[in-house]
């Protein structure tokens, strides 16, 4: 794969219906858990679209990419192969869940620091959530 690494900002802006909120240069700034928060919204409606969920893990690179293809294919619960999360920032491995209920979609946002390392861009993108798969993520994945 050639182009520079995605980190989950560039992920989310590279979705054609993804931009980021103009809040300011506090907004801007804001960063909790490795991207920034309150700063996202869908481009054809203007909804907020929030961080609902995320968590680290130490795993070995060669299960990030397994985990992205399980993910892609609908297999939400292949996050929980890996253990338990840190769920700070701490650890090889990041996933995020983001949701906008005003247009019911989600999207689960995975990077990882080899990405980052060796400076690639992992073809990673951000998954589309829609329907059943978007509630039972929120279900299983929430700070709520």
């Amino acid at each position: 794969m050639h182009g520079g690494y995605l980190d989950v900002e560039d992920q989310l802006l590279s979705h054609p219906n993804i931009t980021r909120r103009a809040l300011g240069a506090w907004g801007a700034t804001l960063s909790i858990w490795g991207d920034s928060t309150l700063t996202w919204k869908m481009r054809d409606t203007g909804s907020s679209l929030n961080r609902i969920w995320n968590r680290h893990w130490s795993t070995p690179p060669e299960h990030h990419g397994w985990l992205y293809e399980q993910l892609r294919a609908g297999n939400l619960d292949a996050l929980y192969q890996l253990g338990p999360g840190t769920g700070v920032n701490l650890g090889e491995l990041y996933v995020a869940l983001y949701h906008c209920p005003d247009d019911g979609i989600g999207f689960v946002v995975i990077t990882t620091r080899t990405g980052k390392r060796l400076g690639r861009d992992t073809g990673w993108r951000p998954i589309e959530l829609r329907g059943e798969r978007l509630d039972y993520a929120i279900s299983r994945f929430s700070f709520f």
